[in-house]
């Protein structure tokens, strides 16, 4: 969804529609633990509950990691240091849930890329980083850095190496650029995903989609890239 933005103070404000990884096994445990430790806070006159920082913890990791393999950038490391400072972490629990739900690889590696940014908050127990987390952290450091307006199109090029288990080919790339989901053209007509009106926003989107495609494919060797995120990926998944 588009972010909203508070115009008095220029704050973003992002709605996910969703909290996890799609076709992530292990999503329920995640979304039980932030729905049961929930907290309430005041805003302005209202009472609304809110994940506690322990659990939003985790959903951070998790998200940056399989949700979005570091392309929401370095406001990762930013939102992982401000819920550590906060002293509301319970270290060794943290690391018990994250070996329950697989997620030890990807806690592993937002710590040895926080580290290798001068991070000061990873505690002991994950200060030494396993081998196979070296070995993948500097294609997550890179994407962690990318250009906003190659995201999407780097997304697309490492869903179809996913598929496909090869770098994509133009004409797989082409098709990929061409075929829009009915939400993105709903969002631009602003009717449901549904209604056949959808369709007069193609133009449109094709325009912007052009636009992506052309930008991203000056980008150098990307699709390498896209191979070696979709390894990563894998990688993450497998834990």
């Amino acid at each position: 969804m588009p972010e909203l933005v508070d115009q008095q103070h220029g704050i973003s404000i992002e709605i996910h529609h969703r909290l996890n990884a799609r076709d992530w096994a292990q999503e329920p445990q995640p979304v039980k633990m932030v729905a049961d430790e929930a907290e309430a806070i005041n805003i302005g006159e209202t009472l609304v509950s809110v994940p506690s920082m322990h659990a939003n913890f985790i959903h951070l990791f998790e998200h940056a990691t399989l949700h979005h393999m570091f392309e929401n950038g370095p406001i990762t490391l930013k939102d992982l240091h401000f819920a550590a400072q906060s002293g509301a972490i319970d270290w060794p629990l943290l690391v018990a849930q994250a070996q329950a739900m697989g997620l030890m690889r990807a806690l592993h590696l937002v710590a040895a890329l926080a580290m290798q940014h001068g991070a000061t908050w990873v505690p002991d127990l994950l200060r030494q980083t396993p081998a196979d987390v070296l070995d993948n952290l500097a294609v997550c450091a890179q994407a962690a850095v990318r250009d906003e307006s190659l995201t999407e199109h780097a997304a697309m090029l490492r869903g179809i190496a996913m598929r496909k288990g090869q770098s994509p080919g133009w004409k797989a790339a082409l098709q990929a650029a061409l075929s829009p989901t009915p939400l993105k053209l709903a969002s631009i007509m602003r009717v449901s995903g549904t209604n056949p009106l959808r369709w007069m926003a193609y133009p449109v989107w094709l325009v912007q989609r052009g636009r992506a495609y052309l930008a991203a494919r000056r980008a150098v060797d990307s699709g390498d890239n896209s191979l070696r995120e979709a390894a990563t990926m894998r990688w993450l998944r497998d834990s």
